[in-house]
């Protein structure tokens, strides 16, 4: 029998994402937060006029649920805060932004990202690392298509 591409690919991809997801928790680890909460710190550092708690989840693709239970150890831990609104108690509709402490915590997270790509990326030319991107994107996309057939 052929050799099979796509159990080939999916293989890569799935060890590619649990190297991924456990760079993830160790950073995490390192930094006392959660692993879902470093994608949230992320974002509010994209912007920092803040985003309610449903931003946060659409961005993120998950349920507002979760990010309304977690979010409260995030403010627990001093690393976010809710911006001043119309009514003090109403945590609701408020922006959420990062305190400094969430902005040092950002940066290692960063910091962490930045050398876990250079370690990723040794002995690729910058033309293979281009392709590879462009061929990701475009596969990514074909997927979507097919497991989100009605966001064409």
């Amino acid at each position: 029998m052929p050799k099979d591409r796509f159990s080939e690919f999916v293989f890569k991809v799935e060890r590619l994402s649990k190297c991924l997801k456990k760079l993830e928790m160790m950073t995490a680890e390192r930094l006392g937060i959660k692993e879902v909460h470093i994608f949230w710190i992320y974002a509010l550092v994209d912007h920092p006029e803040g985003l309610t708690a449903s931003e946060l989840a659409r961005i993120n693709s998950i349920n507002r649920s979760l990010v309304s239970r977690e979010i409260k150890e995030l403010e627990k831990k001093s690393i976010i805060r809710y911006r001043a609104s119309g009514s003090a108690d109403n945590k609701y509709n408020a922006k959420i932004v990062l305190t400094e402490k969430g902005i040092e915590i950002a940066k290692a997270i960063y910091h962490a990202g930045i050398r876990a790509q250079v370690k990723a990326r040794r002995r690729i030319s910058k033309d293979d690392l281009r392709a590879f991107y462009s061929a990701l994107d475009i596969m990514t996309n074909n997927l979507m298509e097919i497991t989100n057939p009605t966001q064409r």
